[in-house]
């Protein structure tokens, strides 16, 4: 009976106290996806060639970007390095120097990455904003600090983004408005839906808001003609084209490709195509648990809040340890990164043009690549980043 009390006058503080109860509520979303791998995306195990450099020697390379035949990622622990067969070169840190992933928030956590044609590497930190980055000096410069209000909203949550040299533009992708990325999961599960679509001007240093009331937006590129730009839309596993050039500008729309999960970063390829990668590859035949109670908002928030009040007691107990592992996996509980460990086991990335077609897929049946949030075309092959993979995958093309 005692017992019973006790849990019952936690939850009801819990209830009475925590942001996270008033902030959370899921909605009841459409699943989309293939009937089928079939055609173009008939199965396949090409990407289980891949081989990995660097394993164990870094942490969550998210994104590349590439500048006089130099290949630069930003990653888990907060630092952009340069990064060749053999070494891994640092440049900066866009946080301070911090114990480990679990303060990731201090170190801070490099997504998306560009160059201008002057060679300068602009970045965004899903906790710290926008910066330009001098890679000859490791100097960083945070231009557009994440707690920038626009549009009575902060910066949080930006994740990747593009460059129109012409206009002097940088397009971003904010995930949420909700959430900070430690709430991914959380973000996903809810089917947020405050994502936005950023305009930067490098001249008048205005942030424009384009789109909004986006479910998870995540990887943007400019066209190969220069135009539009492609939108992944994360949690509705869509990709949308945005026009911002010609008769058309202002346009946007859907293209009418059917992606079997969650569209990552996406990437223009050296034949006038465009690489993406999937979080969770899938069909119809084989649907997640998320997509089997996608109409049930109140399963799903159940789910999450009976995580945060078993996890939340035991993330604070572990951070008193004296040993950065078990820090960490408290840290990985809490957040519940640690559900993608058990939940992905199929790894795809994707090629598509113009038009929204696929064109080829490469698979990973067994999960042995998987992870993956980012395909990167560099000398001959395919890098593959990883937002969860303590290696960068590479395929001869």
């Amino acid at each position: 009976m005692w017992n019973f009390l006790v849990v019952l006058l936690a939850v009801v503080f819990y209830c009475l106290t925590s942001d996270f109860y008033k902030q959370l509520s899921p909605v009841s979303f459409n699943v989309s996806l293939p009937e089928k791998f079939s055609g173009a995306l008939a199965p396949n195990e090409l990407l289980e060639k891949a081989e990995r450099i660097h394993e164990n020697n870094l942490q969550w390379p998210e994104s590349f970007a590439s500048f006089k035949g130099q290949l630069y990622t930003g990653l888990g622990d907060g630092r952009i390095v340069k990064v060749t067969d053999k070494e891994i070169i640092p440049i900066c840190r866009t946080g301070a120097t911090c114990e480990g992933v679990h303060e990731e928030h201090i170190c801070g956590r490099p997504l998306g990455l560009v160059f201008n044609k002057a060679g300068h590497l602009y970045a965004v930190d899903g906790y710290l904003g926008l910066f330009k980055i001098d890679i000859n000096s490791g100097k960083k410069v945070n231009i557009l600090p994440s707690k920038t209000i626009v549009e009575d909203l902060p910066l949080i949550f930006l994740n990747s983004l593009t460059f129109d040299e012409k206009e002097e533009n940088l397009y971003i992708t904010q995930s949420s408005t909700r959430w900070n990325i430690s709430s991914v999961i959380v973000s996903i599960i809810e089917h947020d839906t405050s994502g936005r679509l950023l305009k930067y001007n490098l001249k008048t240093k205005k942030v424009t808001v384009i789109l909004k009331d986006l479910s998870f937006p995540n990887g943007v590129v400019l066209t190969h003609d220069g135009t539009a730009l492609l939108i992944a839309e994360g949690s509705n596993n869509k990709i949308f084209k945005y026009h911002i050039a010609g008769p058309t500008e202002g346009l946007n729309e859907e293209l009418p490709i059917k992606l079997p999960g969650e569209p990552d970063n996406i990437k223009r390829s050296k034949n006038g195509n465009y690489w993406i990668t999937v979080a969770t590859a899938r069909s119809l035949e084989n649907p997640t648990i998320l997509d089997r109670i996608s109409d049930k908002p109140l399963i799903r928030s159940i789910f999450l809040h009976v995580h945060r009040l078993s996890t939340a007691p035991i993330y604070a107990v572990l951070q008193y340890v004296p040993y950065k592992k078990v820090k960490e996996i408290g840290y990985e509980l809490q957040n519940a990164r640690i559900l993608a460990d058990v939940f992905i086991n199929y790894g795809m990335i994707i090629e598509f043009n113009d038009k929204g077609q696929i064109v080829r897929s490469l698979h990973s049946p067994s999960g042995k690549v998987s992870h993956l949030s980012e395909v990167f075309e560099h000398n001959g092959y395919l890098y593959l980043g990883s937002w969860r993979n303590h290696y960068i995958g590479r395929l001869k093309i």
